[in-house]
């Protein structure tokens, strides 16, 4: 099992069958249909605020920092994921992106 995971631009999209092609998607039309997108750019210790999509969600660091490499498809920036970390938003703060509404 990987040590690492390296996530570049986390992010939530509806797909729809208009993607097929994404090398020639238009980047606003993405957005048009982008629930949430982070793009790292905050360093260890502090909540990653979401950049586009429905709203600002903050993703905590869950058992310990998690590291910014400056390595990133999108934005310059990814976050290396150690093995027994990962990232969280807590119930209460999902709003929009609580689907199930409860």
């Amino acid at each position: 099992m990987n040590k690492y995971k390296i996530i570049s631009g986390l992010f939530f999209l509806v797909l729809l069958s208009g993607f097929a092609n994404p090398g020639k998607t238009d980047k606003r039309r993405i957005d048009l249909y982008l629930v949430v997108y982070w793009n790292f750019n905050e360093t260890e210790g502090q909540s990653r605020i979401s950049a586009r999509g429905l709203g600002k969600f903050a993703l905590l660091e869950g058992n310990g920092p998690i590291r910014r490499v400056s390595d990133g498809i999108q934005d310059g920036y990814s976050a290396l994921i150690e093995n027994g970390k990962w990232f969280f938003i807590p119930r209460d703060s999902l709003h929009e992106l609580n689907i199930w509404g409860g």
